[in-house]
């Protein structure tokens, strides 16, 4: 927040500048979930925008996805196998993660034995693989696509729909900087500061503009879940 979003802001701010705000906070949520994942800053969030063929690959291949929803399955299923249209970027993402993943997980693997009480200095990736050492990797990239995925697109979508809200509505807007001054003590004209998530506990006001956001546009809207072949559960069924 400090480092990457609130500068560019400031700067686009003073300049005039006109700004997607969908677009600065996929970069944003991009980069926050790999250096949680990896411990890896690919510093797509900066004020030239730079182009990050991962992070572009990994929109494009989420619009792929999307278009399945309304795509006869035979369809989808013949342009991916020849790689046209939407598709092709799908297969191209599913490379280019597998190129990002794979070098990680082999430096992961390369290096001294893992110790719990040095936690502090490893990446989630460090220690899944300790806990799962014996999985190939193929496993630990599937895993990390998906929490890349839910990483940095409920976050950022949910942003998106809740500053597009605010837009609409001026009088909330007011409210919201009126409890952010008398909760944490911000004067009129005094520039930004972060603060820790403990003393935004205060701000409940601005908790329930989130929830009602959330509630109108939620960040999944949907999120379908298939077996790969027929089964039988517990229960029988």
């Amino acid at each position: 927040m400090e480092n990457k979003l609130m500068p560019i802001l400031d700067v686009m701010s003073k300049s005039g500048s006109k700004m997607d705000l969908q677009e600065i906070f996929q970069r944003l949520t991009f980069d926050a979930i790999l250096i949680l994942l990896l411990g890896y800053d690919p510093k797509t969030l900066s004020i030239d925008f730079p182009y990050n063929k991962f992070e572009k690959g990994f929109t494009k291949s989420e619009e792929a996805l999307f278009n399945r929803h309304f795509l006869p399955k035979w369809l989808w299923k013949l342009l991916n196998r020849f790689r046209i249209g939407n598709e092709k970027y799908l297969s191209e993402c599913s490379e280019l993660n597998d190129e990002l993943l794979s070098k990680f997980i082999k430096e992961e693997r390369e290096k001294e034995p893992f110790h719990k009480e040095h936690v502090k200095d490893h990446m989630l990736l460090t220690g899944f693989i300790n806990e799962y050492k014996d999985e190939k990797d193929q496993f630990i990239k599937d895993t990390f696509f998906s929490l890349m995925a839910a990483g940095r697109d409920t976050t950022s979508a949910a942003l998106t729909w809740f500053f597009y809200l605010l837009a609409n509505n001026h009088e909330v807007i007011g409210k919201i900087r009126k409890e952010i001054r008398a909760q944490l003590d911000i004067k009129d004209g005094e520039k930004w500061k972060c603060f820790e998530a403990k003393k935004l506990e205060k701000l409940v006001y601005l908790q329930g503009d989130l929830y009602e956001a959330l509630r109108l546009f939620p960040p999944l809207p949907a999120n379908q879940k298939l077996s790969s072949e027929a089964d039988v559960l517990p229960s029988g069924h």
